[in-house]
Order: structure tokens, then C-alpha cells, then sequence
């Protein structure tokens, strides 16, 4: 059973945020990069089809940053459609606040707990 899904609505609204807005995504201090879990990763290399992934940026209504993830098959055509096994995946956690440590993290090198 697919796990961290949300509907193609949801997304819909949430790239369409993400496409209208002006200020904070672009602001490098604002958004530095995605937390994304295994399993979202795994599930999309496991979907029947798929070729590549696809990452599509969102805002939520509530405005916090995402990065969905959706299977793509050989032609270039998104695949979505949760009857097919077909999801789009979604439980990643912007940075900040979820920035980690170590290259790439997000954080300035003085930034890092060591």
C-alpha cells in the first residue's frame, strides 16, 4: 500500500501556489532544499512503468514548501493515477527548518552542530 500520497487536486493546488507566487520561494534564505523519505523514492522506482521521476514544486495552503514526486514513463508522460498504483508522493520537509547537516545540507558551515 502506498504511503505519504496525496491527491492529483491537492498537487494541482499546491503547483498552481507555488507557480503564482512572488516572493519567499525565491528568496535563498527562505528555501534551500527537500528532506525526502526512502520510501517515497523507492515507491516510485517500484511503480509498473515508470522510466524516470519527475519533482514538482508546490506551496500548500498553509505555506509551507513542497517537492512532490510522480512517476514518469518512457515517452515522458507523467503517470498518475492512484488505481494503477500510480501516486504522487509527498511527505518531504522543506529546509529550513529540516536542513541536517554536512555538504549540500543547506546550512552555512558555521551553521553545523558538530
Amino acid at each position: 500500500m502506498a504511503v505519504n500520497t496525496i491527491s492529483l487536486p491537492e498537487a494541482e493546488v499546491w503547483q498552481q501556489n507555488w507557480i503564482a507566487s512572488t516572493s519567499q520561494a525565491f528568496d535563498p534564505m527562505k528555501l534551500k532544499s527537500f528532506l525526502i523519505p526512502l520510501a517515497d523514492l523507492q515507491q516510485v522506482i517500484d511503480e509498473m512503468g515508470v522510466a524516470n521521476a519527475r519533482g514538482v514544486l508546490g506551496i500548500t495552503p498553509e505555506g509551507e514548501y513542497k517537492f512532490m514526486l510522480v512517476g514518469v514513463d518512457d515517452t515522458g508522460q507523467t503517470m498518475v493515477n492512484p488505481v494503477h498504483g500510480q501516486h504522487i508522493y509527498d511527505f518531504t520537509q522543506p529546509c529550513p527548518p529540516v536542513c541536517g547537516t554536512g555538504p549540500l545540507s543547506g546550512r552555512k558551515p558555521e551553521e553545523e552542530v558538530l
